[in-house]
């Protein structure tokens, strides 16, 4: 897959890195609606941490800012917003982070 320049590739899919602040639910439907994509979808250890790295490096990204990413809870439990299974869990337990219904990568993610 050839991503536009200043993005990660990582097997087969783009990551790119825009700074609105957003909620959660905003963040989403901007993504849809100007790149077509969704928040990203984490789904393994190894891709958490390509792209722990590539926010690390993004010079414009504020030192402490979170990102979102696409996972968040439902009635049924915890989805990825492109509708992706959840074969990666980063979080101790099922109740994700201190309890949130949405997740962001943090500062020191990685």
């Amino acid at each position: 897959t050839r991503c536009p320049r200043g993005w990660l590739s990582f097997e087969g899919h783009c990551y790119g890195y825009f700074g609105q602040q957003l909620s959660w639910r905003r963040a989403e439907a901007w993504c849809q609606a100007t790149r077509g994509g969704h928040l990203a979808s984490l789904h393994s250890p190894e891709e958490h941490r390509a792209l722990a790295a590539f926010l690390a490096r993004r010079p414009e990204r504020e030192k402490e800012e979170n990102v979102w990413i696409g996972l968040h809870r439902r009635r049924q439990g915890w989805l990825w917003a492109d509708g992706s299974p959840r074969h990666y869990w980063a979080w101790e337990g099922d109740d994700g982070p201190k309890g949130h219904p949405c997740i962001a990568l943090e500062d020191s993610a990685g």
